[in-house]
């Protein structure tokens, strides 16, 4: 809660490595995005995929703040991984996302 509160309160004016950022957990993930680095927005629920229980984990991932995540290939290979995109194209594209070709897609 610290770093998230340190981060959020005094944002790194250039972020040249996303790994040098603190570890934050679940739902504090978000402040990854305000500080330039999406990518790492998406370790809570790529760890939650992994364990086998997605629950809250795409709790917000389709909100507006979150385009910049949800255009990142990591968040294409967690939606893989999490077996939505099989299930989108059985059931249904989501509205923020729609297919490119046999293979691949892309959300807004």
């Amino acid at each position: 809660m610290e770093d998230a509160a340190r981060l959020l309160h005094t944002p790194p004016v250039n972020v040249r490595s996303q790994r040098s950022l603190p570890a934050l957990e679940g739902e504090l993930s978000f402040v990854y995005r305000y500080v330039g680095a999406p990518d790492r927005a998406l370790e809570y629920a790529e760890r939650s995929v992994a364990m086998g229980f997605q629950g809250s984990a795409f709790d917000n991932i389709w909100q507006p703040s979150n385009a910049l995540v949800r255009g990142t290939e990591r968040f294409k290979a967690l939606m893989r991984s999490a077996g939505l995109v099989d299930y989108w194209k059985v059931r249904g594209w989501p509205d923020l996302c729609h297919p490119i070709g046999d293979d691949d897609f892309e959300c807004d």
